[in-house]
């Protein structure tokens, strides 16, 4: 049986399954397997960083452009703790990262010595990173390398995705394996939630709704469902708001979209949030500023139905009359479009909301003020608004 080095494995494995195409990096000692091994894989690219941060950021970026996951190489030490907080954006924002840091060889970790350090640079980086990533290993024994990889890349793929990290000992990198020989990774069976029962409870909601609301979030871009939401915001034809990470979903002009709620929102987008009698809550996390710090008080005169595939984020709410669909956003999606087959009537609700409270006023859709520069940030907030002298309103 031929043999490959774990380093080889890695790459070549990340390579053929993952669609990534780019690692962005900063090279040291304690990961020269890993190194040499990205260098001389077909089909990747590497990106040399000059900071681990600046890595980590770039590889979040990158998920979050193409939906999928991102990759980041560092070495030991503080080639790993700099990468932080590039992890801990990625797991608030739930992007999907791969964390792969170098470090010193297994005989000289510090174990059972109950010493700070043994080896060059090292330091206990997997339960550094544990609280901000959904899965973190120092991988010790070459023969789990099989396992622990196809584990980490389900995990920041699957349920609410979000960053994972694996450290390998300089010898651990080196070690050559017979992958088919060893042991994978296989899924436990996730608990379903009937998605089609959930989209007939809601669907029957929105009809008898007079002021119905639909307010979406990135969880739908998650989901691979974005194309499947503007489908069913065309055919439902009700008030549509979404949170500032997926602001991108509706063009500003869109007769169905009002704007962003929250502390920082547009007063329609408010206005129709604090008064719709049924509100469907689709991939989006109510975050303190999107409830106005006062969940209690959000949405006051609504029936809330609330889909996020996290169901912590729902359960962390004290807000009343709210039934819980704890599933993927995307699933649900696609059982709301087998029931919608006629645009909901609102009662001169959508255009009670968008009355003077235009995401963008016509009047101002194409000024552009004199000093106007890249720095330059304008906020209407009020239909008469005028631009600030000092630019920043």
């Amino acid at each position: 049986m031929n043999k490959i080095k774990v380093s080889d494995y890695i790459f070549q494995k990340i390579s053929a399954e993952t669609g990534v195409d780019t690692v962005f990096m900063l090279p040291g000692g304690g990961c020269m397997h890993l190194v040499d091994s990205l260098g001389k894989t077909p089909g990747l690219d590497y990106v040399c960083c000059l900071h681990e941060q600046a890595a980590a950021i770039a590889a979040e970026a990158y998920a979050q452009n193409r939906n999928s996951l991102g990759v980041t190489l560092v070495t030991a030490g503080p080639g790993s703790t700099n990468a932080i907080t590039g992890v801990a954006g990625a797991w608030i924002d739930s992007t999907p990262l791969l964390i792969l840091s170098g470090q010193a060889k297994t005989t000289e970790l510090m174990h059972e010595h109950r010493v700070r350090q043994m080896g060059i640079q090292e330091v206990n980086i997997a339960a550094i990173a544990a609280p901000v990533t959904k899965y973190a290993k120092c991988i010790t024994d070459p023969s789990t390398v099989r396992y622990e990889l196809e584990k980490a890349l389900y995990l920041a793929m699957h349920g609410r995705r979000g960053p994972v990290w694996l450290d390998l000992p300089l010898d651990v990198q080196g070690a050559f394996i017979s992958p088919e020989e060893l042991p994978g990774f296989t899924p436990e069976e996730e608990d379903t939630v009937d998605a089609a029962n959930a989209a007939r409870t809601v669907m029957e909601a929105l009809k008898n709704a007079k002021r119905p609301l639909i307010y979406a979030g990135n969880g739908i871009r998650a989901a691979n469902a974005v194309e499947d939401f503007r489908k069913l915001v065309e055919k439902l034809q009700i008030p549509t708001a979404l949170s500032w990470k997926a602001a991108d979903f509706l063009p500003d002009d869109h007769p169905c979209y009002i704007g962003r709620p929250g502390i920082v929102g547009q007063r329609g987008a408010n206005f129709a949030q604090q008064t719709c009698d049924v509100l469907l809550i689709l991939g989006t996390r109510l975050d303190l500023c999107q409830t106005g710090f006062n969940a209690p008080h959000f949405a006051p005169a609504a029936k809330k139905f609330m889909v996020d595939i996290d169901k912590c984020e729902i359960d962390k709410l004290n807000t009343p009359d709210l039934t819980a669909l704890p599933m993927d956003a995307g699933v649900f999606i696609s059982e709301m479009l087998k029931l919608a087959s006629a645009p909901l009537p609102c009662e001169g609700f959508l255009p009670a909301a968008k009355s003077g409270c235009s995401v963008i006023l016509p009047s101002l859709r194409n000024f552009v003020p004199k000093s106007a520069s890249k720095s330059t940030f304008i906020i209407w907030w009020t239909p008469s608004a005028k631009p600030c002298s000092r630019g920043i309103c």
